[in-house]
């Protein structure tokens, strides 16, 4: 992060990397849902865009806000994203928003957690909490579309 003062340059930098990010999570879900939904190239364009915005915000914001703000709103905008491209499914997913969002405040607390005591370097913090928070965000996606499957017709790619 960048201290005390807002950082426009990585505001660029972590918009590139959150959506390089989103792109690879997003094409491998895609890579599942595609047999579940039509138009799942958006559900590629919604990850990556929420990776995007949350992870240029928590570059760009000085480090004492940045940590909060990301816990806050980045599970939010990733499920908003997804809900997107999901209320034209045909399945009522409202409920989606609040628990990706909920996920991702708790794998990231517990990724934070677990690192702080044992390193004190970023690139191990970032990249620990990047997997509890992308398993907690798993998890909550599986357990969501495992409620969804009876909901949706089956339309094979």
């Amino acid at each position: 992060n960048n201290g005390d003062n807002f950082n426009l340059p990585a505001l660029f930098v972590g918009a590139i990397q959150g959506a390089f990010s989103g792109l690879v999570i997003g094409s491998l879900q895609a890579l599942l849902l595609r047999q579940y939904f039509q138009g799942i190239r958006w559900w590629i364009a919604a990850s990556a865009v929420g990776l995007a915005i949350t992870h240029a915000i928590g570059d760009a914001l000085p480090d004492p806000v940045a940590l909060p703000v990301v816990q806050i709103i980045g599970g939010i905008l990733l499920g908003v994203g997804q809900w997107l491209v999901l209320r034209n499914q045909g399945a009522n997913t409202v409920v989606w928003i609040i628990a990706i969002g909920i996920a991702w405040f708790a794998g990231l607390a517990l990724g934070l957690t677990i690192m702080q005591p044992v390193a004190s370097d970023w690139q191990t913090q970032h990249v620990v909490a990047a997997l509890t928070t992308g398993l907690a965000v798993s998890i909550a996606t599986g357990a969501l579309f495992m409620g969804l499957a009876g909901q949706l017709p089956h339309q094979p790619h």
